[in-house]
């Protein structure tokens, strides 16, 4: 659905494709990430700012569609990991 100055991202199927939050356990991260790989719309870019500084493996998104980025940052315990858009 387009809004009144013909814009379509905020129906993005990126907004679809999780809720931003946290991974309830290990496979559900693993098959969000594994999800990912297959993606034809999220394709991977360089990481230019680090969710947090303590070796957490993170791994950036770009829609190909609207051109938000995500973060995906793989868990370790007891951080849960984390899905979001990066602002």
């Amino acid at each position: 659905m387009e809004n009144w100055w013909g814009d379509t991202s905020m129906n993005c199927i990126c907004l679809k494709k999780r809720d931003i939050a946290s991974f309830k356990d290990w496979q559900d991260y693993f098959q969000f990430a594994e999800s990912l790989e297959h993606s034809e719309s999220l394709k991977e870019i360089p990481v230019s700012c680090l969710y947090a500084d303590v070796g957490l493996i993170e791994t950036w998104f770009e829609c190909t569609n609207c051109h938000r980025k995500w973060r995906l940052v793989e868990p370790d315990p007891p951080f849960k990991g984390i899905w979001e858009e990066i602002k």
